[in-house]
């Protein structure tokens, strides 16, 4: 337990990255998790890097699940959200008090959100309806705002599942470009952008060492990838 809450404080150390933030977490965090004004909210159980691998039955998703509850056990007061995908979700080691399931969406909302996206385009949202295969995966709404986003930027709609991600990435690079003129000013396009982009998702992928994140160095020393990409990234909200 005393690993996983100097783990915790070193991470948001990190992330604030400001030494007044640092001073108040290294004096009064302990305190204030001792008296339980802590709300820890964990996203995802299963994302861990080192479950990645694991099947549902193994050991350490168990001993994972025991020393998240070890939070909240060791102090009445605290509360936890966990959330997690169904596959190699918490065993019973994680004793929780309330579960609560995202269904998907129902056909009627479905097309709602189609309808809210694209500002009521009766044409847009019949279009929709005919797509069966659309309305499938429309019912995750993370893929329900991808074909809307879609649909606003090209007024049709996907014939295939990647297009989604392909039109999402350009648009969100497009949108920085507007915002902050800071791809072209450093003599890049968007093109390049995505190659970089690439580059840093294949070496994830084929290491196995990496999980779903990878180390800022590893990115800048081994992929060789320029740091303005990295900030680019970073404001388009394609990397964080």
């Amino acid at each position: 337990l005393h690993h996983l809450i100097d783990f915790i404080k070193l991470n948001l150390k990190n992330r604030l990255s400001d030494i007044l933030a640092s001073d108040f977490i290294s004096d009064y965090f302990d305190k204030l998790y001792e008296q339980g004004y802590f709300y820890f909210i964990f996203d995802s159980f299963d994302e861990i890097p080192m479950l990645l691998d694991e099947t549902e039955t193994s050991w350490l998703v168990n001993k994972v699940s025991a020393l998240l509850y070890s939070i909240c056990s060791h102090n009445k007061n605290t509360r936890i959200v966990l959330s997690s995908r169904y596959f190699r979700q918490p065993t019973k080691q994680f004793k929780t008090h309330v579960k609560m399931q995202i269904k998907p969406f129902s056909e009627t909302s479905v097309k709602m959100c189609f309808h809210n996206f694209t500002n009521s385009d009766q044409l847009a949202v019949k279009r929709f309806s005919k797509h069966k295969e659309m309305m499938s995966i429309a019912r995750n709404p993370f893929y329900a705002s991808l074909i809307s986003l879609y649909y606003k930027d090209t007024k049709s709609l996907p014939t295939k599942e990647v297009d989604l991600y392909e039109s999402f990435i350009i648009s969100r690079l497009n949108q920085c470009e507007r915002v902050f003129g800071n791809i072209s000013s450093n003599g890049l396009n968007v093109s390049q952008v995505i190659y970089y982009a690439q580059s840093i998702a294949i070496a994830i992928y084929k290491n196995a060492n990496y999980g779903i994140e990878i180390p800022y160095n590893s990115i800048i020393d081994d992929i060789r990838i320029p740091e303005l990409v990295i900030d680019i990234l970073h404001k388009a909200k394609l990397l964080r």
